[in-house]
């Protein structure tokens, strides 16, 4: 059964339905991969209901429940609100999980620069394997956003809200992320 809060968050009947389907199929898996990080039980269900009001508001574009796609964008949204709160933990003097988190510092027109129609040219000369495969070898954080701006096609706003990070950070995450894939790309193409 939902909880209430989130119930209260739902408009209509046809949400309603939805958002209880997608809480049955994956409230274990979520509480699963939340608890793994934060190895806290009450911590883990507050991240879990936190993702799930998140959803509400995207709840239209969840074409399918039971699908590989759904299942990702729900464990992206978990996890990040997670390390969210580690990270946040840790600013508060409480321990836990360490992780880096820099953004790499560039202004637009130097990321505009790294990303000119000859780097597209080699993108298009790249199996789709290798680009698979480097976007797999990218911290989660990158890959996260990655994909919900690139295979979800989310806007940076939509991204950054639901991942909880500001638009600026979004929008970084995603320059970082094309940056390190354009590196690993290249040094592949050169050997």
């Amino acid at each position: 059964m939902l909880p209430i809060i989130i119930v209260q968050a739902i408009e209509s009947e046809e949400d309603l339905n939805k958002m209880e389907q997608l809480y049955r199929e994956y409230r274990q898996l979520l509480f699963s991969v939340a608890n793994n990080i934060l190895h806290d039980s009450h911590a883990a269900e507050d991240a879990v209901n936190d993702a799930f009001i998140r959803v509400i508001r995207n709840l239209d574009k969840i074409e399918d429940v039971k699908c590989p796609r759904t299942r990702n964008y729900l464990v992206v949204i978990v996890r990040n609100i997670a390390l969210s709160a580690i990270k946040s933990n840790q600013r508060n003097g409480e321990v836990g999980v360490s992780e880096t988190w820099q953004f790499d510092l560039q202004t637009e027109e130097e990321v505009e620069e790294r990303y000119s129609a000859e780097q597209d040219r080699m993108y298009d000369r790249l199996s789709l394997e290798k680009v698979a495969e480097a976007i797999r070898k990218l911290p989660t954080k990158l890959k996260d956003t990655l994909y919900l701006y690139a295979v979800e096609d989310y806007s940076l706003e939509e991204t950054a809200e639901l991942l909880g990070i500001s638009y600026e950070a979004a929008k970084k995450r995603v320059q970082r992320a094309r940056k390190e894939l354009t590196k690993m790309l290249q040094e592949d193409e050169d050997e």
